[in-house]
C-alpha cells in the first residue's frame, strides 16, 4: 500500500521542485512521453505545486486531475503502473466510477497529491491521449493538443480541433467554460476557438500554426452572451472520428457539429456506456 506524504512536505521549495522534476522526468522516460511535454503540463495546471487544488472543481495535485477522471485513470492504468491494489477497488455504477468503502475512495483519490504517481498517471493518459488525438486529426497531435486533451478530455478535445477556428468555444464545450471563465471569455464576449487556443499553447518546440494566417485570429461575433446547456460528460475513452465538415467547407454550428462527432464515435468505437 501507498504511504501519503504530508502535504507540507511537498511544498514548492528548491529541493521538492527537484524531487517533483525527478518524478516527471522519470515518468516521461517510462510513457515515452517528452519531459519538456509533461513538465509544462504540470507547470500549466499546478505551477509544480504538489497540493494544488482548485476552486471551482474537483481538480488536484500536480496535474490537476478531477475525481472522475483520476478513478478512470488508475482503473485503466493502475496494474501496469503497480497500482493494481487501487485499481480493483474501483467499479463503474452506470456512468460513474465508485469505490464502495468512503475511506479507501478518499485514499485512492489522495494518491493525486504524491507527485511520482500523480507523474507516472498522467505520462500514461497523456501518451494515450496523443494517440487518439492524432489519429482524429490524422497528424501528430502538437505538445498544446495533447496539453488539450487534458485539459477538456479527449472528445472535448477532438471536438475543439475539429470546429471551425472562428467558432465560439464555449458553446463546444460550456462545462469547461463555466469553470474556466478567462480561458472562454474576454469580458462578456465569448472567445473563438482560434482564441481559445492561444490562451492554452503550451508553446513548446515548434507547434504549426493554429490559423492559416499567424497574423490575423477570427474572434467570435460580438454581442450579448447566449443561454448555455449543458454539455454531455467528458470522458477520457477511445475517440478518434474523423472531421466532419460540409461540401462547401463552412463550419457547422457546434451543437449539429458534436452531435455529428457523437455519431461518428458510436460508429467506430460502438455507444459510449461509461
Amino acid at each position: 500500500m501507498t504511504s501519503i506524504e504530508p502535504l507540507s512536505a511537498l511544498k514548492s521549495t528548491e529541493g521538492a521542485a527537484g524531487q517533483i522534476k525527478q518524478a516527471i522526468r522519470s515518468a516521461a522516460s517510462q510513457s515515452g512521453l517528452d519531459f519538456d511535454l509533461l513538465l509544462g503540463v504540470a507547470k500549466r495546471e499546478s505551477s509544480l505545486q504538489a497540493d494544488a487544488k482548485a476552486k471551482t472543481s474537483s481538480a488536484s495535485g500536480l496535474f490537476q486531475f478531477i475525481d472522475q477522471t483520476w478513478l478512470g485513470a488508475v482503473k485503466e492504468h493502475g496494474e501496469a503502473l503497480g497500482l493494481g491494489d487501487y485499481a480493483k477497488d474501483i467499479t463503474r455504477e452506470g456512468r460513474k466510477l465508485v469505490v464502495a468503502d468512503p475511506a479507501r475512495r478518499e485514499e485512492i483519490l489522495n494518491l493525486r497529491f504524491k507527485p511520482d504517481i500523480a507523474a507516472k498517471v498522467a505520462g500514461k493518459t497523456l501518451s494515450a491521449a496523443k494517440a487518439r488525438v492524432s489519429q482524429a486529426l490524422g497528424r501528430e497531435a502538437n505538445p498544446s493538443e495533447v496539453y488539450m486533451a487534458h485539459f477538456l478530455g479527449e472528445r472535448g478535445a477532438i471536438r475543439m480541433l475539429q470546429a471551425g477556428e472562428g467558432a465560439e468555444a464555449a458553446a463546444i464545450d460550456p462545462k469547461a467554460a463555466g469553470a474556466n471563465k478567462s480561458l472562454f471569455f474576454d469580458g462578456a464576449r465569448p472567445l473563438s476557438v482560434a482564441e481559445f487556443k492561444g490562451k492554452l499553447a503550451l508553446h513548446i518546440g515548434v507547434e504549426e500554426p493554429r490559423t492559416p494566417a499567424d497574423v490575423q485570429v477570427p474572434l467570435a461575433p460580438r454581442g450579448p452572451v447566449p443561454t448555455r446547456h449543458a454539455a454531455p460528460p467528458v470522458t477520457e475513452i477511445p475517440y478518434a472520428p474523423h472531421a466532419a465538415s460540409t461540401s462547401t467547407g463552412q463550419t457547422l454550428p457546434p451543437q449539429i457539429f458534436a452531435a455529428i462527432v457523437d455519431m461518428q464515435s458510436e460508429l467506430l468505437f460502438g455507444k459510449d456506456e461509461s
